[in-house]
């Protein structure tokens, strides 16, 4: 598992999975107008797209245009983070008091157990917008994080 030194800046990361978006929107979409739902929400976030081309509000735009020619049932994709940070969306949850919701994520390329290894590319973001927000992330890793240093230096807050 590479780490995120690893993948920045690569135009394709060794953890991108071909086409990976574009079918499992395929499939909640076709369960979408199977049981009459309008709507498809995705979390994609502004930061996926350093390396991710299916993770940009382009490609939502052109799956949408796609989905709009089906002539008995319109369904959607909704992406509302597309044009926000992690970091963006922590404080969200924070301001709007549902960072319980958060309880119940994993973004983990290499979970153990059900929990997250705190090592890969996409933990190591998570971790770090976490401390950016000066909050300890509610999910378990099975890798020791050492959130007291983080925080301190990431969000300026003394312990």
């Amino acid at each position: 598992m590479p780490t995120i030194e690893d993948v920045l800046g690569d135009p394709q990361p060794p953890t991108y999975v071909p086409f990976r978006n574009l079918i499992l929107l395929s499939l909640t979409m076709s369960y979408a107008e199977v049981t009459k739902a309008s709507h498809v929400f995705t979390g994609l976030q502004v930061h996926d797209e350093y390396g991710y081309w299916d993770t940009t509000q382009k490609f939502v735009d052109s799956i949408n245009a796609v989905a709009a020619q089906n002539r008995t049932h319109k369904v959607e994709v909704v992406a509302p983070f597309s044009h926000l940070s992690k970091y963006q969306e922590i404080q969200i949850c924070r301001e709007m008091d549902k960072f319980s919701l958060l309880y119940h994520t994993i973004s983990c390329y290499n979970p153990k157990d059900g929990l997250s290894c705190g090592k890969c590319p996409t933990c190591a973001e998570r971790i770090a917008n976490f401390a950016k927000v000066g909050i300890v992330d509610p999910i378990e890793y099975y890798n020791p994080i050492p959130w007291v240093e983080l925080i301190e230096r990431h969000a300026g807050i003394k312990y």
